[in-house]
This record gives C-alpha cells, sequence and structure tokens, in this order.
C-alpha cells in the first residue's frame, strides 16, 4: 500500500512541478497561463454580463419596447429578457442576435460599454413609455346572471 501512495504522490509532483508532456495534456502551460487582461477600452469596471444588461435595457426603452413586446419580437419568455436586463442569468450568442436584430443593433454594439455615450442614450430611464399590449387578448363579458338578494 506505501508503494502505491508513493508512486501516486511521484506521480501528482511530475504532473505539478515538471509538467506531464502527451499530445492531449500539456500540465506546464496551463499551470503558466496569464489570466485575460481586460479590454482598454473598457473604463466601466462592470463584468459584461452586467454590460450587456445595462445595454439591452436602454436600447429597447429607445425603441419604445416594453419587456413583453421585446421578449415577443424576439420569440423569448418575458421573464428571461427581465432577468437578462437584471444581469442575474447569463445568455447564449443566438439569443444575442435575436434581441439584437429587434432593437436594430448589431450584436458586438450590445457588449460595447461606451453603447451610452456612442448612441446617445439616457442610462437614467427604466422603462418604456406605456402602450397597449402587443397582442391584446378580448375582455371577457360577465355572461352569469346578476344575483338576486334575499330579503
Amino acid at each position: 500500500m506505501a508503494a502505491a501512495a508513493f508512486t501516486f504522490i511521484s506521480f501528482i509532483r511530475i504532473l505539478l512541478f515538471k509538467g506531464l508532456q502527451t499530445p492531449w495534456i500539456q500540465t506546464h502551460r496551463l499551470l503558466t497561463m496569464p489570466a485575460m487582461p481586460k479590454a482598454a477600452n473598457d473604463r466601466s469596471g462592470l463584468p459584461l454580463r452586467l454590460v450587456f444588461a445595462r445595454n439591452i435595457r436602454m436600447a429597447r426603452i429607445d425603441c419604445g419596447l416594453s419587456q413583453e413586446a421585446l421578449a415577443h419580437l424576439a420569440g423569448l419568455d418575458r421573464a428571461f429578457v427581465g432577468t437578462l436586463e437584471r444581469g442575474t442569468r447569463n445568455i447564449s450568442i443566438d439569443n444575442i442576435e435575436r434581441l439584437a436584430v429587434v432593437v436594430g443593433i448589431p450584436a458586438h454594439e450590445l457588449l460595447d460599454p461606451q453603447l451610452a455615450e456612442n448612441r446617445g442614450y439616457d442610462p437614467t430611464l427604466t422603462r418604456a413609455p406605456r402602450t397597449a399590449r402587443p397582442y391584446p387578448t378580448a375582455r371577457k363579458k360577465n355572461s352569469a346572471p346578476a344575483k338576486k338578494a334575499h330579503r
């Protein structure tokens, strides 16, 4: 048992300190890989998910769309759009493209921290003007007869 433990520990030491060279694994590169630097033009300090959340909200408001209308036109759920605008959910590239087409902005600009300055958006606005629902439903008429009061 001691020999097996020794060989396992030796293997870990080789793996971590000397690097294991195989066509599939090159650990010395994994251990020395530097972190990606932040973009030089990113002055906001926000994570990209929150930059996207702020930008999609400003673009939606500029178009005069509600979250419900944006979701309907993009083929997404309204609750999903709400969580995107709050920055609590990640989004796929396909859905970024759907939203970009609806708001009329190239997808890469929705990830730009300087979108508000470049397009003249007001970042203090939090909602679009109220309008009718994009797919109004007919109101139900009260078809039941009125109940008579007992005397």
